[in-house]
């Protein structure tokens, strides 16, 4: 929450008016649920995906890497 989160954590908002914004945040926040799939945090990665998915964001895990794409 935005004005409430500790100082060791940072609040973003990669929408802007029902718009992704800022598709670096949403590539950083799928670099961070790969290592964590890759590390065996199955848990914390879906926390992520779900995250994603409630900004409209379907990721798509394929052989050769996550895609992702907004609805």
């Amino acid at each position: 929450m935005l004005g409430r989160t500790p100082g060791n954590i940072v609040a973003i908002r990669p929408m802007k008016d029902g718009v992704i914004s800022d598709f670096e945040v949403v590539e950083a926040m799928l670099r961070v649920r790969r290592h964590l799939r890759e590390a065996g945090e199955t848990r914390s990665a879906e926390s992520i995906g779900e995250a994603l998915a409630l900004l409209g964001i379907e990721i798509l895990d394929t052989p050769w890497g996550t895609r992702w794409r907004w609805e």
